[in-house]
């Protein structure tokens, strides 16, 4: 049996704990290390060190997005000079926790912590009874739309539902015929995963010690077939996010809505500047008329690293970092994150008004929606991602379907999970 196959009961069943090493210094002073690839949160690192002269915060500004990132988190805790806490995403918390690399913080969250996030957001971050992360930031889904393009393809108002969508697509295309309603991206699997959580499927579920792998349930492959359709009547362009000429289709008009995660609209606003007061934002389009459910799509966490001498210390700055009114402004404002505590939406910057989007408080738009508690993320997600964005990169040169992605990475991942000791149902 291999390392990680720990009788996995929950969704992150081997439980971390610390180590012997004792929780505070000689002078009663310590001294915490933090990685975190979120820009200006030194700001807020600053503002606790202010307050919490007997705990310091030293920050480690490191690479966002990256593997490396994490592959160096991996080499530091088994070295045993991990940071005490660390900057995670949430679909990658499970490889974190199935090494055991992972704090369980539960003993020190406070009852107002737990209160202060939404559920779904804690079933993301706990396993049973243990809790590995505090909830920073996340990143519900919706729709920018241009509306000049809109409004010349005679479209009077941003789609309800995916069957409209697709409507909306054929008229884009008739009154635009080298425009797109959107592109499929074809490098982001967490995208793809996004819609599928909005359509009630569940790539993974766990039963005792057994995992379970749906990745082609009867959601992914409704959502698959839906985009398939799209795309093979060219009314969605297959191709990368974040290219040079993604910016500049999204600039002159060949794409005519990108959805997105809540960070979306800052991006947006510099991948294509001269477009300001052209976009609105909508709710996610609904499978069924009147539902209001939507994906998540980006966020990250916070964490205590396994061999942290100061877990109880580091588990309260993370609740500090992620509840306090103060560090929360912080992080929305120069950090631009869509905070996750629900003290976000009493704030300022989450009602604001965005002159890019014709004075559209895109976050109230964004918010307004729900998400359902059921996603849960698999113990080898980069694998998965990766074997799902190799399958639909060959959708750029025409080979390849979407489902066919689908059953490549169901099959991969199943073996992958085998292959690191997991019991797959």
């Amino acid at each position: 049996m291999g390392a990680a196959a720990f009788a996995l009961t929950t969704l992150f069943a081997t439980t971390a704990c610390s180590d012997d090493n004792t929780s505070t210094s000689a002078d009663g002073k310590v001294t915490l290390e933090f990685w975190s690839w979120v820009d200006n949160i030194g700001k807020a690192v600053d503002l606790w060190n202010s307050k919490n002269p007997n705990i310091q915060v030293h920050l480690n500004s490191v690479p966002g997005g990256s593997q490396g990132t994490y592959t160096k988190m991996y080499a530091a805790v088994k070295a045993g000079n991990a940071p005490d806490v660390g900057q995670i995403e949430y679909a990658f918390l499970p490889n974190f926790a199935q090494l055991g690399d992972l704090v369980d913080i539960s003993s020190y969250v406070t009852p107002e912590t737990k209160a202060a996030f939404p559920e779904w957001t804690w079933t993301q971050v706990s396993g049973g009874k243990a809790i590995y992360a505090i909830p920073q930031d996340i990143a519900p889904m919706g729709l920018f739309y241009r509306k000049d393009l809109f409004a010349a393809a005679g479209i009077t108002a941003p789609p309800a539902t995916w069957q409209e969508y697709a409507r909306d697509a054929e008229l884009v295309k008739a009154k635009f015929p080298d425009a797109y309603i959107t592109n499929f991206p074809t490098n982001q699997g967490d995208w793809f995963t996004g819609l599928v959580w909005q359509a009630g499927g569940a790539w993974f579920t766990q039963q005792g010690d057994k995992w379970g792998v749906s990745i082609n349930d009867n959601a992914s492959k409704k959502v698959a077939g839906y985009w398939q359709d799209l795309v093979d009547r060219k009314l969605v362009k297959a191709e990368g996010f974040w290219s040079d000429g993604w910016n500049k289709e999204l600039q002159d008009g060949t794409l005519a809505t990108w959805i997105v995660g809540a960070w979306g609209g800052p991006n947006l606003q510099k991948a294509a500047p001269d477009t300001s007061g052209k976009w609105a934002a909508a709710p996610m389009p609904q499978w069924t008329a009147g539902a209001n459910q939507t994906g998540n799509w980006g966020g990250s966490t916070n964490v205590v690293l396994k061999g942290s001498k100061y877990p109880e210390q580091a588990a309260k700055f993370i609740q500090w970092l992620n509840t306090d009114p103060e560090s929360i402004s912080i992080l929305a404002t120069a950090s631009g994150l869509y905070m996750a505590t629900r003290n976000w939406t009493k704030t300022d910057t989450y009602h604001a008004s965005f002159d890019f989007f014709g004075g559209q408080k895109i976050y109230e738009t964004f918010g307004a929606q729900t998400l359902a508690p059921t996603w849960r993320w698999g113990p080898t997600m980069s694998d998965s991602f990766t074997f799902f964005q190799d399958a639909t990169g060959r959708m750029e040169s025409g080979r390849g379907t979407i489902n066919d992605a689908l059953t490549q990475t169901q099959d991969k991942t199943v073996t992958a999970m085998k292959s690191a000791g997991f019991p797959v149902a």
